[in-house]
């Protein structure tokens, strides 16, 4: 086959495919909230939860929580050679998450320790924490919060301003 006769091929598959997507997007219609999801690069419950988080004004924590659930979250704890037993991680999760009632507000918890000791190696090391998930969360977490404030949905003032209100969080 000609290289000619190829291009034309590809080309009639190309203008198949958009008539078949047309006609799906027409039979099966996308709601504005289907819309608002797509624009993160999240699962889409998680990505669902952040925009009720919206609503309910604590968009900086859940983004918080999404982006750490979008992570190898089983190896934010270093065990074995390298990391603590478990009773010393049992340890560090009931001092971490002291205040949390459930495992997402301990990782929250975690993440805000990590900030709040400026994503230091040694705070992470003698935590048994394991820095690169963390590291891996915030990138993921400033995606989030760059897409929200994109958003017209979205008042940036107020994820600043906003108390950190755990009742919502467990809301969502």
């Amino acid at each position: 086959m000609s290289n000619e006769v190829f291009s034309i091929v590809a080309y009639i598959g190309c203008v198949l495919l958009t008539i078949t997507n047309y006609i799906a997007y027409r039979q099966y219609k996308i709601t504005s909230v289907g819309r608002k999801m797509a624009k993160y690069p999240i699962d889409p419950p998680l990505a669902k939860t952040l925009l009720v988080s919206e609503e309910l004004g604590c968009q900086q924590e859940v983004a918080t929580i999404a982006a750490l659930l979008s992570t190898q979250l089983h190896s934010l704890f270093k065990k074995g050679r390298k990391g603590g037993s478990k009773s010393q991680i049992d340890s560090v999760k009931t001092r971490l998450g002291q205040d949390s009632s459930g495992d997402h507000l301990l990782f929250l918890n975690i993440f805000q320790h990590y900030e709040d000791n400026n994503f230091s190696e040694y705070w992470c090391s003698q935590n048994f924490l394991n820095q690169r998930i963390l590291d891996e969360a915030r990138e993921i977490r400033a995606q989030l919060l760059e897409i929200l404030s994109r958003c017209v949905w979205f008042i940036f003032n107020e994820i600043i301003l906003f108390p950190r209100k755990v009742v919502n969080i467990e809301s969502c």
